[in-house]
């Protein structure tokens, strides 16, 4: 198994380095992976752990992207500076003869030698390996596969059979012994020089004997078998800086809550490159959701909402919800003209419609709300338990365990017990067409009739915590308190066939949209998309 540095600039290819971290550290395991942001202790000499792990690794991996080179306001790059850390990185690789693979990310192109400081110029001879974001997947799988096949030096074939050994006379170093010794000398040198360039031939077809070509996989190595039974398979964590709750789907973007940071990061869902994040103003942030162009985040804990522009990523005024002691809001889902919000703490959902100057209305629920979903009729679907871990609900009396509906057209606005089968426990709850998927009874996932509200069918997943419905398939997300690990299952709607994929790092929500699911999580902070 070989051990990788990843040498990268921080002002020009941090999150490619991270993706590209992630996929190594996945693959080859942390131990056998080297970044200086993840990899080195606090108060170490920078210098002594850098020459001690270049020293140590099979390969060093060059993440260029367009700024690279970056010249300093005197006209020099970077690079010129004896004490630039990417310098020292890959000129100790180069000294020691270590594979060096230079990796273009962003559409940048390899430096001329002319650009490079003399150390550095072999570089130039190296093959690069190009990574896109529309490939990156299959990109980063062939380059895996090529960094886990040793550099294996070609082996002259057999002789053809019937072929006499060559066997010395017996008065051959006799005769050997009689030439001159300026004869002999020069026998030996041209010898020398014969093994030598052999050697360098053998190495030129091991690297194509071109000089800076990009590597760029073929269709064959880049994609994988396509197979019925093929999973889902999950991407890098792209980075964030504050610890994620709520994630959502709206416009171009994906949307991810971050409480303790208070604010909401916005990520491109095309290129995977994230924003800087909104300032949401409105305290310790939980809950997303998006519609039309907007997206609405709640608070935990401070009875407020704001509305977030999708282009431009600004924040509108709070809106207070709710003005009781105890207030946690812990879900919400917008429809066609109204905000629907989970007031765990008052054991009710709020209506506050999409126009100036509204007021909400709380609407009782018989219990402690959780998680909204809505139909395309506009019907409200509510997962309610009789008391969810960690809300306070002062000294409302308990309620209990139900799917509850509230009808819009309805006056005035009550919500109902879904008439049907009971269900423990209701987490989460996502409506498909005439199906009401919950996720209930401990270890199940439930298909409803939405009409009758009898179960169709029982789907064994355990410790749900989140679920979210794509275009072909219903997805929940699995984790057992306090573990740091989770599980994926992709349920067809139809089939109710599953699939199961493990997931790295502490999830805490799933969403689905533009063709892919999204997973936030900390440790490490950061939301991971997952290619169905």
């Amino acid at each position: 198994m070989p051990s990788v540095f990843v040498s990268y600039r921080r002002t020009d290819t941090p999150t490619d380095a991270g993706r590209l971290h992630d996929a190594l550290a996945a693959k080859f395991g942390d131990s056998n992976v080297f970044m200086d942001v993840d990899s080195m202790d606090p108060g170490v000499d920078i210098a002594e752990v850098i020459e001690s792990e270049v020293a140590r690794c099979d390969v060093l991996l060059a993440v260029i992207g367009p700024d690279w080179l970056r010249a300093e306001p005197g006209g020099d790059s970077r690079l010129h500076d004896p004490k630039d850390w990417v310098r020292v990185e890959i000129s100790s690789a180069l000294k020691r003869k270590i594979r060096v693979v230079p990796v273009l990310v962003q559409g940048a192109s390899l430096p001329s030698a002319a650009e490079l400081p003399e150390e550095l110029r072999p570089l130039v001879q190296r093959h690069a390996v190009k990574l896109t974001n529309e490939g990156w997947t299959p990109q980063v799988q062939s380059l895996l596969a090529r960094l886990e096949k040793p550099m294996v030096r070609p082996q002259p074939g057999p002789k053809p059979k019937g072929t006499p050994k060559r066997q010395p006379g017996p008065n051959a170093w006799s005769r050997l012994r009689r030439l001159p010794p300026l004869a002999v000398l020069t026998a030996v040198g041209v010898l020398l020089l014969l093994l030598l360039a052999a050697g360098i031939r053998a190495f030129l077809r091991d690297h194509d004997g071109t000089t800076g070509t990009v590597l760029t996989p073929t269709p064959t190595e880049a994609t994988p078998d396509p197979t019925p039974e093929a999973k889902p398979q999950q991407l890098p964590v792209i980075r964030l800086s504050g610890e994620p709750d709520g994630v959502a789907v709206e416009g171009n973007y994906v949307w991810v809550a971050q409480g303790n940071a208070r604010s909401v990061a916005r990520v491109d869902a095309k290129t995977l490159q994230p924003t800087a994040p909104t300032k949401a103003g409105i305290g310790s942030v939980d809950s997303v959701t998006g519609a039309d162009g907007s997206v609405w985040v709640t608070a935990e804990t401070s009875g407020k909402v704001t509305q977030i522009d999708e282009t431009s990523g600004t924040a509108d005024d709070p809106v207070p919800i709710s003005n009781a002691v105890h207030k946690e809001f812990r879900g919400l889902a917008v429809g066609a003209t109204s905000l629907w919000i989970a007031g765990c703490s008052e054991h009710a959902v709020f209506q506050l419609p999409l126009k100036p100057e509204s007021t909400p209305v709380p609407i009782g629920v018989g219990g402690q709300p959780r998680n909204v979903a809505i139909a395309a009729d506009q019907r409200v679907y509510v997962a309610v338990r009789r008391q969810y871990p960690g809300c306070e609900d002062g000294a409302l009396k308990p309620g209990h365990d139900h799917i509850a509906v509230i009808d819009p057209a309805e006056k005035p606005l009550r919500a109902r017990t879904l008439v049907g089968e009971e269900i423990a426990d209701p987490t989460d709850v996502v409506v498909t067409g005439k199906w009401l998927w919950v996720a209930g009874n401990e270890n199940e996932v439930l298909r409803l009739d939405r009409k009758t509200g009898r179960i169709d069918r029982h789907v064994p997943v355990a410790d749900v915590i989140s679920l979210a419905a794509g275009e072909d398939a219903i997805w929940a997300l699995s984790r057992k308190t306090p573990e740091r690990s989770a599980t994926l299952t992709r349920i067809d709607p139809d089939t109710v066939t599953v699939d199961t994929l493990p997931i790295a790092g502490k999830a805490q929500e799933i969403a689905a949209g533009k063709g892919r699911v999204w997973v936030s999580q900390r440790d490490p902070a950061g939301v991971r998309p997952i290619q169905p």
